[in-house]
């Protein structure tokens, strides 16, 4: 018994001592994180916790190892960039990237290159490239995707990456913030207007606070939240919204003043003939959209030819039966504001004037009547698995693994709040590794 309780008081105590070791293991590497280099003038800076979602991911691994060393799932992640585990660079215990004022669609990230070969492969692979690809000149290398959303400028010792969406040329931005570096950029813990003072696995930041957001990842589930500045888009603390159906595949409402966003961009509008004036107006601020269950049978005409017997091409009208989802769309205007909605938008639309309510829809006849409710919530888009979006929606990348998504927003003095909420299908996996994989 006495040798049971000293094998137990051992094993504790090992536990023990590798857990407190992990712990400052990895507060160590969060302290040096904070020397990672970002633009001096960065409009804005993300910070991505490695360290944080990789520990989460090790633990949910070892409380459902069925799920990951399944071989699917193992399959995947071989198929991805989990085919080549050392990247060639120091990966920091949390991850900074940054934005500049005059190039917001573009995140840069400076890291450390610890085998510049081994990189040089990895670039490869990822961007789907051969070596000889990566171009060379003295003793700068540049290589980039297809599309020029992701580029690599480096040297043997630092690499700067760019990610974007855009497909715009990025060499000369990059080239002119890697010769600048040695007074542009600096260590994050430098500059006093971004201090990440959340927990989210993921955080963003604009300088003075204009924007600050975060994700996080659990067990079967993505939450994150938003502040912005309300300069555009001005939402109320307390508003009066429709109680839209809670069994709608797709329920979104927003009682907004809209007039600040219309003005800002009042030269693109007027360009698609988009009246700003009769909006600012004539519009009530309030509108919701409902995608409801089931389908519509519509029944529109056609344009078909024919011949004769000298092959003259005989114009006739045919009749084409379509399914089409079930979509209410309904705002609060001045009913001669009604006039400016197309009919035809993707599908046929009914449209409806009650009072001062205009609504569309595909269906005819359809109810659209409900009570007006106090509520601080004055956005609301809520999302709800169904058969009817996998058929209509199904080429959006990871929807079927979507059970339930909500996102909702209220005023709050100078900005709006939103907060998102995201369950998925397998409520015991971490969300990041099962929405990827």
């Amino acid at each position: 018994m006495k040798l049971l309780k000293k094998i137990v008081f051992i094993v504790i105590g090992l536990i023990a001592l590798i857990a407190i070791g992990l712990y400052l293991f990895l507060k160590v590497r969060e302290s040096r994180s904070k020397n990672s280099l970002v633009h001096r003038e960065s409009e804005y800076v993300m910070k991505i916790a490695v360290d944080n979602i990789l520990t989460d991911i090790a633990w949910n691994a070892i409380l459902n190892p069925g799920y990951y060393s399944g071989t699917d799932s193992t399959q995947r992640v071989k198929d991805g960039l989990g085919k080549r585990t050392d990247w060639g660079v120091s990966i920091p215990s949390s991850v900074y990237l940054f934005s500049l004022k005059n190039d917001t669609n573009v995140w840069y990230a400076w890291l450390t290159v610890e085998d510049q070969s081994k990189l040089h492969l990895f670039a490869s692979d990822l961007l789907g490239k051969e070596s000889a690809d990566i171009e060379e000149e003295n003793e700068l290398w540049w290589i980039r995707g297809n599309d020029d959303k992701v580029v690599m400028l480096g040297d043997s010792k630092n690499v700067l990456v760019a990610l974007s969406t855009d497909k715009t040329d990025k060499k000369e931005r990059m080239l002119g913030i890697w010769k600048q570096q040695a007074t542009s950029m600096t260590a994050i813990k430098t500059l006093t207007d971004f201090k990440f003072e959340s927990s989210g696995d993921v955080q963003w930041m604009q300088r003075g606070k204009k924007v600050v957001g975060s994700l996080s990842f659990a067990k079967g589930m993505i939450s994150g939240d938003l502040s912005v500045s309300n300069s555009l888009l001005r939402l109320p603390k307390e508003a009066k919204v429709r109680e839209l159906p809670a069994s709608n595949v797709l329920n979104i409402y927003c009682q907004a003043d809209i007039r600040p966003l219309l003005e800002k961009y009042r030269a693109s509008l007027l360009r698609y003939n988009v009246p700003v004036d009769t909006l600012n107006n004539y519009y009530g601020g309030y509108l919701d959209l409902q995608w409801r269950t089931g389908e519509v049978l519509q029944t529109d005409s056609i344009i078909a030819y024919d011949y004769d017997e000298n092959f003259n091409p005989i114009e006739k009208a045919e009749l084409r039966e379509e399914q089409v989802p079930n979509i209410v769309f309904t705002c609060i205007a001045s009913p001669h504001l009604a006039g400016y909605l197309p009919e035809k938008m993707f599908y046929k639309f009914n449209k409806v004037i009650q009072g001062n309510q205009i609504s569309l829809s595909t269906a005819s006849n359809v109810k659209n009547e409900y009570a007006y409710l106090s509520s601080d919530r004055a956005f609301l888009f809520s999302y709800v698995r169904h058969d009817d979006a996998k058929r209509y929606l199904g080429w959006i990348p990871q929807l079927d693994k979507i059970e339930k998504m909500e996102i909702s927003g209220r005023g709050t003095g100078s900005s709006n709040r939103f907060d998102m909420e995201v369950e998925l299908n397998e409520k015991s996996i971490h969300a990041l590794y099962q929405f990827f994989n």
